[in-house]
């Protein structure tokens, strides 16, 4: 029986996901010309550093401040050739950059040094990086985030329908070993599944408690003392029953003296506006056919609450709406 706990943790980090771009979409304050101001100085130094994300890094005679060019800008938007082979220490070039940051430079954790970050730089030749360019490209990364935002928002909603929705009122075409399909009136019918050697569940179809007999010895019958490969084992001795696929047991046969058993139950609970499965488990092993037998009819005569307190547990009610 496929776990609903892996596919949960997927919806909850998609929706993590989605929240983040979100987040950093309605942070990401687009560019305002009135925020920068373009300096001229006389250029000391210039060198390119960082060996897998290239910046650049320069200084002004006129100020002690450094200057970079940042990794995503140099990487992006910065003329790296044009501006090597044009400029050279003494030479006059203009720098645009935040008003803020030339009255307060920056100075980073990991590199305290007063640091001014240029978005624009050119001299009388040619601009080698523009703000004009950095605009247009944070733009573009805003849609590309808002787009993204939105699939992951899709994404996260569509499995989580996928992940609640009411079972199909389907079964497999493939009929129970031993056991006939034709509802019988006065028994019980519940589904069953196997395991495949890919590691698939594959529903099996209906079967009363003496089908559900028939198949617990079928499969205790074919029980053997090895396996050569982990899927063979699995696909000849796991299997399990269930109510709908939000309640089942699977029982697991080591050995005739150790078998494992689990129960699971899921019950929708309501975060926020979203509905996320409450799943209870009890797991015992089991140590011989007989026992197997006994908890697969209880299963069978018992309803999920009789059941839930025979095996000594508390599931949470689902949600319900009461009338003042």
């Amino acid at each position: 029986m496929k776990r609903k706990t892996g596919s949960l943790i997927f919806v909850i980090l998609c929706y993590a996901a989605a929240g983040g771009m979100w987040y950093w979409y309605l942070m990401q304050r687009p560019l305002e010309e009135s925020d920068f101001v373009t300096i001229t100085g006389t250029l000391k130094s210039a060198e390119e550093k960082g060996s897998r994300e290239p910046f650049l890094e320069f200084y002004i005679v006129e100020r002690p401040v450094r200057f970079r060019v940042p990794v995503d800008g140099y990487r992006e938007l910065f003329n790296r050739e044009a501006f090597f082979a044009n400029v050279r220490p003494g030479m006059k070039i203009n720098i645009t950059a935040e008003k803020a940051q030339l009255d307060k430079p920056l100075r980073p954790v990991l590199d305290p040094v007063d640091t001014v970050f240029a978005d624009g730089l050119k001299d009388d030749r040619m601009a080698y990086c523009t703000l004009g360019g950095r605009k247009d490209w944070e733009q573009k990364n805003r849609l590309y985030g808002l787009i993204l935002a939105i699939v992951l928002s899709v994404a996260a909603i569509g499995l989580t329908w996928r992940h609640t929705r009411p079972a199909p009122e389907t079964f497999g075409a493939e009929p129970p070993m031993g056991a006939s399909q034709e509802r019988r009136s006065g028994h019980t019918m519940l589904e069953w599944y196997s395991i495949d050697r890919k590691m698939a569940v594959v529903d099996r179809g209906v079967a009363t408690k003496e089908d559900a007999m028939r198949i617990i010895d079928g499969y205790f019958a074919g029980l053997k003392p090895t396996y050569e490969y982990v899927e063979e084992a699995i696909a000849e001795t796991m299997f399990g029953f269930r109510r709908s696929k939000d309640e089942f047991i699977e029982l697991g046969i080591s050995s005739p003296e150790e078998i494992s058993f689990i129960y699971e139950i899921s019950v929708p609970r309501k975060i926020l506006f979203v509905s996320f499965p409450k799943i209870t488990q009890a797991e015992k092993t089991l140590h011989s056919k007989d026992e197997v037998k006994s908890e697969v009819s209880w299963f069978y005569d018992l309803d999920s609450a009789s059941f839930q307190r025979y095996l000594g547990i508390s599931v949470p009610s689902p949600p319900s709406i009461s009338s003042a």
